[in-house]
């Protein structure tokens, strides 16, 4: 099985540190310290993105409390802010 490993380069395009993309192709950048080149990648070129459950769960409380809060009337949201100075 062939490793699918990343180039480390040593001094790119002549210079001792080079970022940006060329011709919309190559992509130069540093990780982890060091200088890389790869293949740029359009958006969406990989899978789709699925979020993990514990991150669900925390937008699904979150959005249950942006409701909840938007359900408080404008004197219990003041009673609220005062508390929580």
């Amino acid at each position: 099985m062939i490793k699918n490993e990343m180039p480390i380069v040593t001094g790119p395009l002549f210079s001792l540190q080079a970022k940006k993309v060329m011709g919309k192709v190559l992509e130069f950048r540093t990780s982890k310290g060091n200088a890389v080149v790869s293949k740029k990648h359009k958006p969406g070129d990989r899978g789709p993105f699925t979020l993990h459950p514990k991150q669900l769960n925390a937008r699904v409380y979150m959005t249950e409390a942006v409701s909840s809060w938007q359900q408080l009337t404008n004197e219990q949201k003041q009673e609220w802010n005062d508390f929580v100075k």
